[in-house]
């Protein structure tokens, strides 16, 4: 994320379930690393699902304990945006490894995702969207941390 964030410009935002005791020091002393460009980093977290008002988004939070979409998005020359996706579909926590994991390269977004979910009138454009979309809802009930 330091290569991203200071080498080229790109702003990352991260959401993190249940976080361990010792992350708010990690991203603090991880944040003193870029300098002027602290500010195209931002962590939210929920520390505790089950607190959560809102069935809907209990049950998304509780969904992204295991499965993380990685939505990552530039601007080319003409600054219309690239965008790229790396889905862990099974991701435990506190473990290192994660499995059934699928990287969309930017060319691969008006590729229909019918054989993956089921819909065959959905891009992985259109993820990328629906993904965005219930992220930013997400992140209204979360704590931002960094």
């Amino acid at each position: 994320m330091h290569t991203w964030i200071v080498d080229r410009g790109m702003k990352i935002e991260y959401l993190l379930m249940c976080p361990h005791s010792e992350f708010a020091e990690g991203v603090k002393e991880f944040s003193e690393t870029l300098g002027d460009r602290s500010h195209m980093l931002s962590v939210f977290l929920i520390p505790d699902i089950d607190d959560m008002p809102d069935d809907d988004m209990k049950r998304l939070a509780n969904f992204l304990v295991t499965y993380h979409p990685n939505l990552v998005s530039w601007p080319n020359d003409d600054e219309s945006p690239n965008r790229a996706m790396w889905l862990e579909g099974k991701h435990l926590p506190r473990e290192s490894v994660s499995h059934d994991n699928r990287w969309v390269p930017p060319k691969a977004m008006s590729d229909p995702v019918s054989r993956d979910v089921g819909n065959s009138a959905m891009t992985w454009s259109d993820f990328f969207a629906s993904w965005d979309e219930a992220l930013d809802d997400l992140k209204l009930r979360m704590t931002r941390h960094a």
